[in-house]
């Protein structure tokens, strides 16, 4: 007896890996991993005060305010199982869209590249429907340009709820004279471009691969539907254009495998197994897609001899060779090409979700 297991996924309504490499390339360019972002550098306890943001809409400009409370305790916040919480697909009546429930993407039903005014009203429309808040509502990626208004955003200005990885260019006019005074006094690199891990209010600096292409489309971001409603509903999220958006069928498959294992978890640490422990644990947070490590943004790093360095000099993927001693050199080269292995859909889903 034999199980052919494309068809029992597609009947079964379960993730089913992407073989459209435009909508591969827009999934992944959604991926952001860690939640972790340093917001005041100095915080001493009995000495500093609160402080707190404020946007000051006739001046537009960013103000600080000290509460004049000083620093008593520190808290840390952590979750268990974050990531398997996320796709879980439990029923929790705090969750507001698709009856109560976080579901996971499937397989690929629809993709709508916006080139008319008739298919931007079609996207809105699915991304603005009703039907978000019932189990009818459907599960989408999609690449947009838009804004909080800024009449909302003393709501969210102590903690910006779009969190992504950008390429932000560190000239005067885009950090300002503070910061561009403080990093060349401190000797760091200025008027460069650097990625990092942001918060921010708006997509201006989203798909920024080359900011000193003048034709590059920029200032359009991926977010995957559940981040996007939460956007939406809480701060009134405005979508100014939309480039595409992929429509997704909607599972629960992750269901049993998730409480099974952490119902494992949970024995474990009752009973001071760590062994059983750390394994469900492991391996809840590696099974939603290994390709959520975007190894396509990593080089091919490896130790040559002088005439491997002197050959990798030369070619078109090479980045950077550093000598190490007389005959031994670290040889740094782009990747040619990449594979990927799972869905990458559960990645990006996985990922917004927990934001």
């Amino acid at each position: 007896f034999f199980i052919q297991f494309k068809k029992y996924a597609i009947n079964n309504g379960l993730t089913i890996s992407i073989d459209n490499k435009e909508i591969i390339k827009l999934v992944t360019e959604g991926i952001t991993g860690g939640l972790s972002t340093v917001h005041h550098r100095k915080n001493i306890r009995g000495e500093n005060t609160i402080t707190k943001l404020f946007y000051n809409e006739e001046t537009e400009s960013v103000e600080i305010i000290d509460t004049k409370n000083k620093i008593s305790h520190f808290i840390g916040i952590d979750f268990n199982s974050l990531y398997p919480s996320s796709f879980s697909g439990n029923y929790h009546e705090e969750i507001k869209y698709t009856g109560n429930r976080m579901y996971m993407p499937g397989r690929v039903l629809e993709q709508i590249i916006v080139k008319s005014d008739a298919q931007l009203r079609r996207c809105l429309a699915i991304i603005n429907s009703k039907d978000r808040f019932t189990d009818n509502g459907q599960l989408f990626v999609v690449k947009l340009r838009g804004h909080i208004p800024k009449h909302r955003l003393n709501e969210c200005i102590n903690f910006l709820p779009i969190i992504r990885n950008l390429n932000v260019p560190t000239s005067r006019e885009v950090i300002g004279d503070y910061m561009y005074d403080y990093l060349s006094q401190h000797e760091y690199k200025t008027d460069d471009v650097q990625r990092k891990l942001s918060q921010t209010w708006d997509t201006k600096y989203g798909d920024l691969s080359n900011i000193d292409d003048p034709n590059q489309d920029a200032g359009y971001m991926v977010f995957s539907s559940y981040y996007l409603w939460f956007l939406i509903d809480q701060f009134g999220f405005h979508i100014d254009d939309i480039e595409t958006l992929v429509i997704f069928s909607k599972h629960l498959g992750f269901n049993r495998f998730v409480n099974d294992c952490m119902s494992k978890r949970q024995e474990g640490m009752l009973n001071k197994n760590k062994l059983q422990d750390k394994h469900n644990k492991n391996m809840m947070n590696s099974s939603y897609g290994y390709d959520s490590l975007r190894s396509d943004t990593y080089n091919s790093t490896k130790f040559v001899n002088r005439e491997g360095a002197f050959k990798n000099n030369r070619s078109a993927y090479h980045v950077d060779t550093i000598e190490i001693s007389k005959n031994r050199f670290l040889s740094v080269q782009a990747k040619k090409s990449y594979e990927i292995k799972t869905p990458v859909q559960c990645a990006l889903f996985t990922l917004d979700n927990a934001k």
